[in-house]
Order: structure tokens, then sequence, then C-alpha cells
């Protein structure tokens, strides 16, 4: 679908939660300012926030009913879906917890259970500035028995200056965050 045909209206299943008049407003990727315009001057609707960098789009607060199917048929509107409630666990990981009980809070069991997935050949790379693994709420601890945190390392090390015309690179033992 290219960006001079209006997009979709997007619903969540009975009893997801969300936000009363608020909305996500995703445009295409070639959408023009202009088309961008027409939904910020809306007279119904309000800008709460733009997202420009990675997702192009807007969050959004409306007045008056069937002002989201409207926008869904905007040019250069790619999606428009209801603001969700998420609702964080208020229960704190111990630092040493089985797996079943991270899988579960993690939503690993849920998504292993619908889908069929096991994880069986998946790898998963992450590269970041490093973990604060000593962190009571990260678990508190490296390489240990029921400890989250097995795998890891430093490829730079903390003594690295990208600014430096001769960088030093000299990598930790482990992935600890230096910043």
């Amino acid at each position: 679908m290219s960006a001079v045909e209006g997009g979709e209206l997007h619903s969540y299943p009975n009893g997801v939660p969300v936000r009363r008049n608020s909305y996500i407003v995703e445009f295409h990727d070639d959408a023009h300012d202009a088309h961008l315009d027409t939904v910020r001057n809306h007279p119904s609707v309000k800008v709460k926030h733009h997202h420009g960098h990675l997702f192009k789009g807007m969050t959004v607060t409306v007045d008056g009913a069937g002002i989201p199917q409207q926008l869904s048929k905007h040019q250069g509107v790619k999606r428009v879906w209801p603001n969700r409630i998420h609702t964080l666990s208020s229960s704190k990981y111990s630092g040493k917890g089985s797996s079943q009980t991270l899988h579960e809070k993690t939503g690993l069991l849920k998504v292993a259970k619908e889908f069929g997935l096991d994880g069986k050949g998946v790898k998963i790379g992450i590269i970041d500035t490093g973990v604060d693994y000593g962190h009571p709420d990260l678990g508190g601890c490296w390489k240990e028995e029921g400890c989250p945190w097995q795998y890891g390392q430093d490829f730079i090390g903390d003594e690295y200056d990208e600014h430096s015309d001769d960088p030093v690179i000299k990598p930790n033992p482990t992935p600890m965050d230096c910043n």
C-alpha cells in the first residue's frame, strides 16, 4: 500500500485495556509532511507525541466518536490503533528464581504454548555498553547456579575512547556496564 492510500484501523480483542480516546497513528515511510499535517491539523485531534526516528507516527488524543476511522482513511496513514495500557507485575524478582518462574513472568511460556515455539536453533545477540548484572533487579549475580546471566563478553573494555587516534582495546573478563 502506498502513502496516497488510506490505512487500516486496528482493534484489540475484548478485555485488552486501552486508554480512552488515545491512539497511535503510524504513517507510511514515504508519507510527506503534508500527510502528517492533515492529522496534526484535524480539529478533533491533539498530538501528544511525535515519533520520527525508528517509527514514523504520532500518539494522539481524539475528541469525538468516529475520529480514529477518519484518521485511518487519511493519505499517508498506514495504521491507527488504540493506545494499550500495560500493567507491570508488582512482584519483585528475587535474583535467583527458577527458569519456570522467569518464563511465566516474561510471557515465554504463553508464546511457546500459543505458537509452538521452543527456541531450538535460535541465537540472540545483544550489542550494548554492557549490563549491571550486580544490580539486585537484574539478578545480582554472574554465571552462578540459577543466575540469568550465564553468557556475555566485553569486546572493547573500559579504556576505549572513540575519539582517540590510537584507541586502547583491552576487554574485561565480564560484560559489566562501564557507563
